[in-house]
């Protein structure tokens, strides 16, 4: 869909004006004031208008990525075919079907087939959100980010002492808890607040994790490893359909029975 706007209308209030005067003044001198005041008004847009649905797509949309691909072009002195794949949007297009798909010939014709992959096929860092390519994926947090955080305590319950954050972190989900110890003690060295001892997960309790501890002459205390973790399983180890039900489990036995209830999920396996 394409809205065509007349930029030679003066608007009525200031669309900039909350960014004050300085920000104002270095807008208006940078390129961006440039192409708003001389080049935007004369873009042959309505040359462009038969590439566009006159009911389909979101308005202007496309218009702005087309206009963004023709100066990237001139800028660079681009070829069509180098131009597209210079695109975020195509980058991030070719990543989503590396990570999650598969293309295959197909059976009964020449042209490529594309199927998606097992879930078990798909890294944990793969592309989650094309609005949102920093994000990634655990079958325990589910998709998005999660933090790091580190705050002091005192076990002297009569001491009166300040429960402070001293380190904060945003990881992509995907981020394994056990890499997190290591730049938290340097960062903490760094701005002279380490620790003389940390309480961590378990995760952290790795015999790298403890002589990275005591190098720094810091106390690692971790609980013991569970030795029945081994036997556990997350979803993402089961293989869905594509209507999203569990079709087999890790071990490759098919459901033969399902019950439900409104929070809880059941299936037995053969």
């Amino acid at each position: 869909m394409l809205n065509v706007k007349d930029h030679k209308t003066i608007n009525m209030f200031d669309p900039f004006d909350y960014l004050g005067p300085k920000r104002k003044k270095m807008l208006e001198e940078s390129w961006a004031g440039i192409f708003r005041d001389h080049v935007r008004h004369i873009l042959p847009v309505d040359l462009l208008t038969r590439y566009f649905s006159t009911g389909m797509g979101r308005p202007t949309d496309e218009l702005v990525a087309m206009t963004g691909a023709m100066l990237l072009q001139h800028m660079h002195d681009l070829t069509d075919e180098e131009t597209i794949p210079s695109m975020d949007s195509y980058q991030l297009m070719t990543r989503i079907l590396k990570e999650q798909c598969i293309t295959a010939q197909g059976e009964n014709t020449d042209e490529p087939r594309v199927t998606l992959k097992p879930n078990k096929d798909i890294p944990s860092d793969s592309l989650q959100n094309p609005s949102d390519p920093d994000a990634g994926y655990s079958g325990h947090k589910g998709k998005g980010y999660q933090v790091q955080i580190a705050e002091t305590y005192s076990t002297e319950e009569d001491a009166e002492t300040l429960s402070l954050i001293t380190y904060v972190d945003v990881q992509a989900a995907h981020e394994s808890d056990a890499d997190a110890l290591i730049p938290y003690l340097e960062a903490a060295e760094q701005r002279g607040v380490k620790p003389e001892e940390i309480s961590a997960d378990t995760l952290c309790g790795s015999d790298d994790n403890h002589e990275a501890a005591k190098q720094k002459g810091v106390d690692l205390i971790t609980p013991a490893p569970d030795p029945q973790k081994d036997l556990f399983c997350t979803l993402t180890d089961f293989e869905f359909s594509e209507n999203g039900f569990v079709i087999s489990c890790p071990g490759g036995c098919q459901p033969v029975k399902k019950s439900g209830k409104k929070d809880r999920f059941t299936i037995a396996f053969s």
